[in-house]
């Protein structure tokens, strides 16, 4: 999440898990462009096989256990 505040290594006491701001601001896409890959495009959950959806979850769960 590119838009909230991150504890540095001076702040021992707000590392671990942090709740998650009461709300986030809007995403300016345009402003973004720049920094976006055009190779990649975003796909909707819902459109993926099970076989996708199966190595999406392996994806994320493989994230969780390497940090």
């Amino acid at each position: 999440m590119p838009y909230t505040a991150y504890p540095k290594a001076v702040d021992v006491a707000h590392h671990g898990l942090q709740p998650l701001p009461t709300s986030l601001p809007l995403v300016d896409f345009a402003r973004a462009g720049p920094y976006r890959s055009s190779r990649f495009t975003t796909v909707l959950a819902t459109e993926l096989t099970k076989d996708q959806l199966l190595q999406m979850a392996w994806m994320i769960a493989t994230g969780f256990v390497s940090r």
